[in-house]
């Protein structure tokens, strides 16, 4: 009779002990991020929208596009990306290197953009 009992209770066990190192081994894998919580705007402080932002690091690019109030967000693995953006237009491209996302934690980005001088001078 103590087999009987001893059956149904090891492989309990063993289901259990299976199932704690499948979950464990889930939990290790998953990636860590940070998020980015960031808004493009003018040399006047008014917002950009439409604006490309490229996140890239050396094992991942990615990109977002601003909204209607130049705002954005996005989650990321934590590393140190190199951010650019672009909008077409009147508006010279910008790059900003070594930005760190830190896993669990969040970054603001104001992200100023000039006007193009060159193709759109000002008029006198």
């Amino acid at each position: 009779m103590s087999i009987i009992f001893a059956s149904p209770l090891l492989s309990a066990l063993l289901t259990l002990s299976i199932f704690n190192v499948a979950s464990s081994q889930t939990a290790s894998q998953a990636p860590v991020t940070g998020r980015i919580d960031g808004q493009t705007i003018d040399s006047l402080g008014i917002s950009v929208p439409g604006t490309v932002v490229k996140f890239e690091s050396e094992t991942l690019t990615r990109e977002v596009v601003s909204d209607t109030s130049g705002k954005f967000l996005i989650d990321l693995p934590a590393a140190t990306y190199r951010i650019t953006v672009q909008k077409f237009g009147i508006y010279d491209p910008y790059q900003r290197k070594n930005v760190r996302v830190l896993s669990r934690k969040t970054k603001t980005l104001e992200i100023e953009l000039t006007f193009d001088l060159k193709k759109y001078p000002p008029v006198m």
